[in-house]
Protein backbone atom coordinates (compact mmCIF):
# COMPACT_ATOMS: atom_id res chain seq x y z
CA UNK A 1 0.00 0.00 0.00
CA UNK A 2 2.39 2.43 0.53
CA UNK A 3 4.46 1.65 -2.70
CA UNK A 4 1.45 2.09 -4.62
CA UNK A 5 0.77 5.74 -2.85
CA UNK A 6 4.03 6.76 -3.39
CA UNK A 7 4.13 5.77 -6.84
CA UNK A 8 0.61 7.87 -7.25
CA UNK A 9 2.26 10.67 -5.51
CA UNK A 10 5.38 10.48 -7.68
CA UNK A 11 3.18 10.24 -10.75
CA UNK A 12 1.31 13.75 -9.68
CA UNK A 13 4.42 15.21 -9.56
CA UNK A 14 5.36 15.05 -12.72
CA UNK A 15 4.48 17.89 -15.67
CA UNK A 16 0.65 17.84 -16.34
CA UNK A 17 1.10 17.37 -19.67
CA UNK A 18 -1.10 14.24 -20.21
CA UNK A 19 1.43 12.29 -22.05
CA UNK A 20 0.55 14.40 -25.46
CA UNK A 21 -3.21 12.58 -25.92
CA UNK A 22 -5.43 14.98 -24.50
CA UNK A 23 -7.35 17.63 -25.67
CA UNK A 24 -5.50 20.59 -24.37
CA UNK A 25 -2.63 22.80 -25.70
CA UNK A 26 -0.46 19.58 -24.24
CA UNK A 27 -2.19 17.51 -26.56
CA UNK A 28 -0.07 17.18 -29.90
CA UNK A 29 -2.45 14.57 -31.51
CA UNK A 30 -5.40 15.85 -33.92
CA UNK A 31 -7.73 17.02 -31.19
CA UNK A 32 -5.21 18.67 -29.27
CA UNK A 33 -4.40 22.54 -28.93
CA UNK A 34 -0.47 22.34 -28.83
CA UNK A 35 -0.59 24.55 -32.59
CA UNK A 36 -2.60 27.47 -32.19
CA UNK A 37 -0.81 27.57 -28.89
CA UNK A 38 2.31 27.27 -31.22
CA UNK A 39 1.19 29.84 -33.38
CA UNK A 40 0.22 32.36 -31.11
CA UNK A 41 3.76 32.52 -29.67
CA UNK A 42 5.49 32.54 -33.25
CA UNK A 43 3.48 35.48 -33.81
CA UNK A 44 5.27 37.10 -30.46
CA UNK A 45 1.79 36.86 -28.20
CA UNK A 46 2.62 36.14 -25.22
CA UNK A 47 0.73 32.54 -24.47
CA UNK A 48 0.69 31.15 -21.78
CA UNK A 49 -1.01 27.92 -19.57
CA UNK A 50 -2.60 28.20 -16.14
CA UNK A 51 -2.95 24.99 -14.65
CA UNK A 52 -4.49 26.75 -11.09
CA UNK A 53 -8.10 27.91 -11.21
CA UNK A 54 -9.01 31.04 -12.92
CA UNK A 55 -9.48 33.73 -10.34
CA UNK A 56 -9.99 37.42 -10.66
CA UNK A 57 -6.39 38.70 -9.82
CA UNK A 58 -5.03 38.48 -13.49
CA UNK A 59 -4.96 41.46 -14.95
CA UNK A 60 -7.63 43.02 -17.25
CA UNK A 61 -5.10 43.32 -20.55
CA UNK A 62 -5.28 39.81 -21.15
CA UNK A 63 -7.63 37.11 -22.56
CA UNK A 64 -8.09 33.90 -20.92
CA UNK A 65 -9.11 31.04 -23.10
CA UNK A 66 -11.81 28.06 -22.67
CA UNK A 67 -10.82 25.32 -25.20
CA UNK A 68 -13.39 22.72 -24.43
CA UNK A 69 -13.45 22.17 -21.24
CA UNK A 70 -14.44 19.06 -19.38
CA UNK A 71 -18.02 18.90 -18.70
CA UNK A 72 -17.95 17.38 -15.48
CA UNK A 73 -15.19 19.56 -14.37
CA UNK A 74 -17.52 22.52 -15.00
CA UNK A 75 -20.72 21.15 -13.28
CA UNK A 76 -18.44 20.11 -10.18
CA UNK A 77 -16.57 23.50 -10.07
CA UNK A 78 -18.61 26.35 -11.18
CA UNK A 79 -17.14 28.77 -8.39
CA UNK A 80 -14.23 30.01 -10.11
CA UNK A 81 -15.99 30.92 -13.38
CA UNK A 82 -18.27 32.67 -11.57
CA UNK A 83 -15.68 35.09 -10.08
CA UNK A 84 -14.92 35.71 -13.69
CA UNK A 85 -17.67 37.30 -14.59
CA UNK A 86 -16.59 40.81 -12.46
CA UNK A 87 -13.06 40.26 -13.61
CA UNK A 88 -14.53 40.70 -17.28
CA UNK A 89 -17.31 43.82 -16.48
CA UNK A 90 -13.68 45.71 -15.33
CA UNK A 91 -12.42 45.00 -18.63
CA UNK A 92 -11.29 41.05 -18.71
CA UNK A 93 -11.94 39.49 -21.71
CA UNK A 94 -13.17 35.76 -22.14
CA UNK A 95 -12.83 33.23 -25.20
CA UNK A 96 -14.93 29.97 -24.95
CA UNK A 97 -15.11 27.34 -26.66
CA UNK A 98 -18.13 24.73 -25.09
CA UNK A 99 -17.58 21.17 -25.32
CA UNK A 100 -19.64 19.92 -28.32
CA UNK A 101 -22.08 17.32 -27.65
CA UNK A 102 -22.05 13.96 -29.01
CA UNK A 103 -22.81 13.76 -33.00
CA UNK A 104 -22.44 11.13 -35.81
CA UNK A 105 -19.04 10.40 -36.67
CA UNK A 106 -17.06 7.93 -38.50
CA UNK A 107 -16.68 6.17 -35.52
CA UNK A 108 -19.94 4.94 -34.61
CA UNK A 109 -22.11 2.18 -35.72
CA UNK A 110 -24.30 3.24 -38.27
CA UNK A 111 -24.95 7.20 -39.30
CA UNK A 112 -28.43 8.72 -38.83
CA UNK A 113 -29.68 11.75 -40.06
CA UNK A 114 -30.90 14.07 -36.86
CA UNK A 115 -31.12 17.61 -35.75
CA UNK A 116 -30.66 18.70 -32.40
CA UNK A 117 -30.20 21.82 -29.90
CA UNK A 118 -26.66 22.06 -28.46
CA UNK A 119 -26.76 24.38 -25.66
CA UNK A 120 -23.74 24.55 -22.76
CA UNK A 121 -26.28 25.74 -20.11
CA UNK A 122 -23.77 25.14 -17.54
CA UNK A 123 -20.49 26.68 -19.12
CA UNK A 124 -22.39 29.41 -20.51
CA UNK A 125 -24.68 30.38 -17.80
CA UNK A 126 -22.05 30.53 -15.52
CA UNK A 127 -20.46 33.29 -17.18
CA UNK A 128 -23.41 35.46 -17.34
CA UNK A 129 -24.95 34.21 -21.09
CA UNK A 130 -28.43 32.56 -20.15
CA UNK A 131 -30.55 31.72 -22.75
CA UNK A 132 -27.23 31.34 -25.11
CA UNK A 133 -26.84 28.20 -26.94
CA UNK A 134 -25.73 26.43 -29.55
CA UNK A 135 -27.55 24.37 -32.55
CA UNK A 136 -26.65 22.02 -34.68
CA UNK A 137 -28.24 22.61 -38.00
CA UNK A 138 -28.37 18.05 -38.84
CA UNK A 139 -25.71 16.24 -40.67
CA UNK A 140 -26.29 15.20 -44.45
CA UNK A 141 -26.28 11.44 -45.21
CA UNK A 142 -26.69 9.80 -48.15
CA UNK A 143 -28.09 6.45 -48.94
CA UNK A 144 -24.96 4.74 -49.23
CA UNK A 145 -23.69 5.95 -45.98
CA UNK A 146 -26.85 4.84 -44.30
CA UNK A 147 -26.18 1.06 -45.84
CA UNK A 148 -22.81 1.08 -44.97
CA UNK A 149 -21.55 -0.93 -41.84
CA UNK A 150 -18.03 0.77 -40.64
CA UNK A 151 -16.51 -1.33 -38.05
CA UNK A 152 -17.10 -0.58 -34.45
CA UNK A 153 -15.05 1.49 -32.52
CA UNK A 154 -16.39 3.58 -29.25
CA UNK A 155 -17.56 6.94 -29.70
CA UNK A 156 -14.75 9.63 -29.02
CA UNK A 157 -15.41 13.27 -28.57
CA UNK A 158 -12.07 14.11 -29.77
CA UNK A 159 -12.55 12.34 -32.75
CA UNK A 160 -14.72 14.86 -35.23
CA UNK A 161 -11.39 16.88 -35.92
CA UNK A 162 -9.71 13.92 -37.16
CA UNK A 163 -12.15 13.18 -40.28
CA UNK A 164 -12.68 14.59 -43.07
CA UNK A 165 -13.78 18.35 -43.25
CA UNK A 166 -15.51 20.87 -45.23
CA UNK A 167 -14.56 24.17 -46.25
CA UNK A 168 -16.77 27.26 -45.59
CA UNK A 169 -16.74 31.10 -46.34
CA UNK A 170 -16.79 33.34 -43.66
CA UNK A 171 -17.37 37.34 -43.19
CA UNK A 172 -14.92 38.15 -40.72
CA UNK A 173 -16.81 40.98 -38.33
CA UNK A 174 -19.14 41.97 -40.89
CA UNK A 175 -18.80 45.67 -40.08
CA UNK A 176 -15.26 45.09 -41.56
CA UNK A 177 -16.08 42.96 -44.69
CA UNK A 178 -13.38 40.90 -44.94
CA UNK A 179 -13.54 37.09 -46.40
CA UNK A 180 -12.27 34.24 -44.51
CA UNK A 181 -11.98 30.58 -45.56
CA UNK A 182 -12.86 28.20 -42.79
CA UNK A 183 -12.18 24.68 -42.31
CA UNK A 184 -14.42 22.65 -40.28
CA UNK A 185 -15.62 19.32 -39.70
CA UNK A 186 -17.91 17.79 -42.57
CA UNK A 187 -21.89 18.57 -42.04
CA UNK A 188 -24.01 21.20 -41.01
CA UNK A 189 -21.32 23.45 -38.94
CA UNK A 190 -22.82 25.00 -35.59
CA UNK A 191 -24.07 28.35 -34.83
CA UNK A 192 -24.67 30.44 -32.46
CA UNK A 193 -28.38 31.09 -30.77
CA UNK A 194 -27.91 34.38 -28.76
CA UNK A 195 -31.84 34.26 -27.27
CA UNK A 196 -31.90 37.77 -25.66
CA UNK A 197 -28.44 38.94 -25.13
CA UNK A 198 -26.77 41.92 -26.61
CA UNK A 199 -24.20 40.40 -29.21
CA UNK A 200 -21.57 40.89 -31.99
CA UNK A 201 -21.23 38.66 -34.87
CA UNK A 202 -17.69 37.62 -35.60
CA UNK A 203 -17.51 34.93 -38.02
CA UNK A 204 -20.31 34.44 -39.76
CA UNK A 205 -21.52 32.20 -42.90
CA UNK A 206 -21.87 34.24 -46.35
CA UNK A 207 -24.94 31.74 -47.17
CA UNK A 208 -26.68 32.35 -44.20
CA UNK A 209 -29.14 35.12 -43.18
CA UNK A 210 -28.74 38.23 -41.07
CA UNK A 211 -28.08 36.98 -37.62
CA UNK A 212 -27.89 33.61 -38.58
CA UNK A 213 -25.11 31.14 -39.10
CA UNK A 214 -22.74 32.67 -36.60
CA UNK A 215 -19.64 30.56 -36.04
CA UNK A 216 -17.86 32.82 -33.48
CA UNK A 217 -20.03 36.19 -31.71
CA UNK A 218 -18.65 38.86 -29.24
CA UNK A 219 -21.27 39.55 -25.82
CA UNK A 220 -20.13 42.52 -24.60
CA UNK A 221 -20.50 42.68 -20.78
CA UNK A 222 -19.41 46.09 -19.06
CA UNK A 223 -16.08 47.16 -19.99
CA UNK A 224 -14.89 43.63 -21.36
CA UNK A 225 -16.34 40.72 -23.58
CA UNK A 226 -16.72 37.15 -23.92
CA UNK A 227 -16.29 35.87 -26.90
CA UNK A 228 -18.07 32.42 -27.90
CA UNK A 229 -17.17 30.10 -30.57
CA UNK A 230 -19.44 27.47 -31.54
CA UNK A 231 -17.07 24.64 -32.51
CA UNK A 232 -14.05 24.11 -30.70
CA UNK A 233 -12.52 22.06 -33.88
CA UNK A 234 -12.10 25.32 -35.41
CA UNK A 235 -8.54 25.39 -33.00
CA UNK A 236 -7.68 21.96 -33.09
CA UNK A 237 -3.91 20.62 -34.48
CA UNK A 238 -5.68 18.92 -37.54
CA UNK A 239 -7.64 21.34 -38.70
CA UNK A 240 -5.83 24.75 -37.71
CA UNK A 241 -3.20 24.24 -40.64
CA UNK A 242 -5.95 23.89 -43.35
CA UNK A 243 -8.08 27.19 -45.25
CA UNK A 244 -7.56 30.49 -42.85
CA UNK A 245 -8.08 28.41 -39.54
CA UNK A 246 -4.71 29.72 -38.12
CA UNK A 247 -5.87 33.19 -39.11
CA UNK A 248 -9.06 33.46 -37.36
CA UNK A 249 -7.70 31.79 -34.20
CA UNK A 250 -5.42 34.30 -33.59
CA UNK A 251 -7.72 37.37 -34.32
CA UNK A 252 -10.17 35.42 -31.72
CA UNK A 253 -7.87 34.91 -29.05
CA UNK A 254 -5.63 38.05 -29.05
CA UNK A 255 -7.20 40.75 -31.65
CA UNK A 256 -4.72 43.86 -30.41
CA UNK A 257 -1.89 41.47 -29.68
CA UNK A 258 -2.41 41.19 -25.98
CA UNK A 259 -1.28 37.96 -23.84
CA UNK A 260 -3.35 35.11 -23.91
CA UNK A 261 -3.70 32.50 -20.72
CA UNK A 262 -5.01 29.06 -21.69
CA UNK A 263 -6.58 27.67 -18.87
CA UNK A 264 -6.13 24.03 -18.51
CA UNK A 265 -7.79 23.45 -14.77
CA UNK A 266 -11.25 22.48 -16.68
CA UNK A 267 -9.23 20.22 -18.62
CA UNK A 268 -8.67 17.92 -15.34
CA UNK A 269 -4.51 19.20 -15.30
CA UNK A 270 -4.81 20.28 -12.07
CA UNK A 271 -5.35 17.05 -10.73
CA UNK A 272 -1.06 16.55 -11.78
CA UNK A 273 1.34 18.10 -9.90
CA UNK A 274 -0.52 18.27 -6.35
CA UNK A 275 -0.31 15.05 -4.68
CA UNK A 276 -2.98 16.52 -2.15
CA UNK A 277 -5.50 16.04 -5.35
CA UNK A 278 -5.57 12.32 -3.83
CA UNK A 279 -7.56 13.36 -0.85
CA UNK A 280 -10.45 14.03 -3.16
CA UNK A 281 -10.51 10.15 -4.22
CA UNK A 282 -12.43 8.24 -1.32
CA UNK A 283 -10.11 4.89 -1.03
CA UNK A 284 -6.72 6.89 -1.47
CA UNK A 285 -8.37 8.80 1.18
CA UNK A 286 -8.81 6.25 3.31
CA UNK A 287 -5.65 4.53 2.98
CA UNK A 288 -3.95 7.53 4.00
CA UNK A 289 -5.91 8.16 7.17
CA UNK A 290 -5.05 4.76 8.09
CA UNK A 291 -1.65 4.80 7.20
CA UNK A 292 -1.83 8.18 9.24
CA UNK A 293 -3.38 6.78 12.04
CA UNK A 294 -0.80 3.49 12.12
CA UNK A 295 2.11 6.33 12.48
CA UNK A 296 0.84 8.04 15.03
CA UNK A 297 -0.21 4.73 17.21
CA UNK A 298 3.43 3.44 16.59
CA UNK A 299 5.05 7.22 17.52
CA UNK A 300 2.63 6.87 20.84
CA UNK A 301 3.64 3.45 21.80
CA UNK A 302 7.54 4.15 21.47
CA UNK A 303 7.68 7.42 22.93
CA UNK A 304 8.73 8.49 25.71
CA UNK A 305 6.53 8.94 28.15
CA UNK A 306 7.09 12.14 30.96
CA UNK A 307 7.44 11.67 34.66
CA UNK A 308 9.72 11.21 37.16
CA UNK A 309 13.05 9.94 35.98
CA UNK A 310 13.60 6.11 35.87
CA UNK A 311 16.82 4.91 38.39
CA UNK A 312 19.92 3.99 36.33
CA UNK A 313 21.97 1.01 38.20
CA UNK A 314 25.45 1.71 38.39
CA UNK A 315 28.13 -0.75 36.68
CA UNK A 316 29.60 -2.41 39.68
CA UNK A 317 33.11 -2.78 38.02
CA UNK A 318 35.37 -0.21 38.45
CA UNK A 319 37.96 0.88 36.00
CA UNK A 320 41.96 1.52 37.42
CA UNK A 321 41.08 5.36 37.46
CA UNK A 322 38.62 5.25 39.69
CA UNK A 323 41.19 2.93 42.36
CA UNK A 324 43.42 5.64 41.59
CA UNK A 325 41.31 8.16 42.46
CA UNK A 326 39.73 6.55 45.66
CA UNK A 327 43.34 5.83 46.88
CA UNK A 328 44.37 9.10 46.37
CA UNK A 329 41.73 10.54 48.58
CA UNK A 330 42.31 7.95 50.78
CA UNK A 331 45.80 8.68 51.58
CA UNK A 332 45.67 12.47 51.21
CA UNK A 333 43.44 12.06 54.44
CA UNK A 334 45.90 10.95 56.73
CA UNK A 335 48.40 13.08 58.37
CA UNK A 336 51.14 11.75 56.56
CA UNK A 337 49.84 11.00 53.25
CA UNK A 338 51.67 13.51 51.47
CA UNK A 339 55.02 12.67 53.37
CA UNK A 340 53.94 8.92 52.27
CA UNK A 341 53.59 9.54 49.12
CA UNK A 342 56.93 11.57 48.62
CA UNK A 343 58.77 8.68 49.72
CA UNK A 344 56.86 5.98 47.83
CA UNK A 345 57.99 8.60 44.77
CA UNK A 346 61.73 8.91 45.85
CA UNK A 347 61.76 5.13 46.04
CA UNK A 348 59.79 4.68 42.30
CA UNK A 349 62.32 6.90 41.05
CA UNK A 350 65.28 4.95 41.82
CA UNK A 351 63.45 1.73 40.73
CA UNK A 352 63.12 3.11 37.42
CA UNK A 353 66.26 4.82 36.44
CA UNK A 354 68.11 1.76 38.02
CA UNK A 355 65.70 -0.27 35.36
CA UNK A 356 66.68 1.91 32.82
CA UNK A 357 70.39 2.27 33.65
CA UNK A 358 70.54 -1.39 34.07
CA UNK A 359 71.60 -2.18 37.80
CA UNK A 360 71.14 -5.21 38.65
CA UNK A 361 69.63 -4.22 42.24
CA UNK A 362 66.19 -3.22 42.92
CA UNK A 363 66.56 -0.24 44.39
CA UNK A 364 70.44 0.78 43.85
CA UNK A 365 71.61 3.95 46.00
CA UNK A 366 71.29 7.65 44.53
CA UNK A 367 75.04 8.35 44.26
CA UNK A 368 75.59 5.08 42.49
CA UNK A 369 72.68 6.25 39.89
CA UNK A 370 73.76 9.50 39.83
CA UNK A 371 77.24 8.55 38.67
CA UNK A 372 75.54 7.11 35.65
CA UNK A 373 73.72 9.08 34.57
CA UNK A 374 76.78 11.90 34.61
CA UNK A 375 78.00 9.56 32.24
CA UNK A 376 75.46 10.20 29.66
CA UNK A 377 74.02 13.23 30.78
CA UNK A 378 75.35 15.68 32.57
CA UNK A 379 72.47 18.22 33.86
CA UNK A 380 69.82 15.03 34.35
CA UNK A 381 72.54 13.87 37.07
CA UNK A 382 72.72 17.18 38.63
CA UNK A 383 69.09 17.63 38.81
CA UNK A 384 68.45 13.84 40.24
CA UNK A 385 70.97 14.48 42.92
CA UNK A 386 69.51 17.65 43.14
CA UNK A 387 66.23 16.54 43.57
CA UNK A 388 67.10 13.65 45.90
CA UNK A 389 68.93 16.11 48.50
CA UNK A 390 65.90 18.41 48.30
CA UNK A 391 63.40 15.27 49.37
CA UNK A 392 65.42 13.88 52.14
CA UNK A 393 66.42 17.17 53.23
CA UNK A 394 61.87 17.86 53.21
CA UNK A 395 61.45 14.54 54.97
CA UNK A 396 64.05 14.61 57.49
CA UNK A 397 62.04 17.84 58.91
CA UNK A 398 59.18 16.78 61.14
CA UNK A 399 56.91 19.84 59.75
CA UNK A 400 53.93 18.77 58.02
CA UNK A 401 54.05 19.13 54.17
CA UNK A 402 51.89 21.06 52.12
CA UNK A 403 50.13 20.75 49.54
CA UNK A 404 52.11 23.10 47.26
CA UNK A 405 55.11 21.64 48.21
CA UNK A 406 54.71 18.44 47.57
CA UNK A 407 53.83 18.78 43.95
CA UNK A 408 56.31 20.90 43.21
CA UNK A 409 58.94 17.93 44.78
CA UNK A 410 57.01 15.66 42.84
CA UNK A 411 56.68 17.03 39.21
CA UNK A 412 60.98 17.74 39.59
CA UNK A 413 61.18 13.92 40.56
CA UNK A 414 59.13 13.40 37.45
CA UNK A 415 60.82 15.51 35.55
CA UNK A 416 64.17 12.89 35.68
CA UNK A 417 62.56 10.53 34.52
Amino acid sequence: MVVALSLSVLGLLQEPDSDGVGRDTYGVRAHGYRGVLEVVRELGVDGQRRIAPPTAELPVGMTIALLSPASHFVEREPAYLSQLVDWVNQGGRIIVAPPTADRPTRFTRRREEKSKSIDAPTLLGTLGLEGVSLRDGGVASSSEDKEEEAPFFPPVRESRSQGPTDTHWCQWNAAEGERLEIALPNGAPLTIEPGQAEWRPLLQLESADDGAGVIAASFPRGAGEIVVVADPDLFANAILRQSDNSIAAVRLLSPAGGPVVFDEHYHGLSSRGNPLYLLTIPGVAALTIGLLAATALWAWRTAIALGPPVFTPQKPRRDLREYVDAMSRLLLKGRDGRRYLLRELRQGTLEELGRQLGFSVLTPAPDRVAASLARRELSRAEAFSSIINDIDQRLAVADRLSATEATQLMKRANSCL
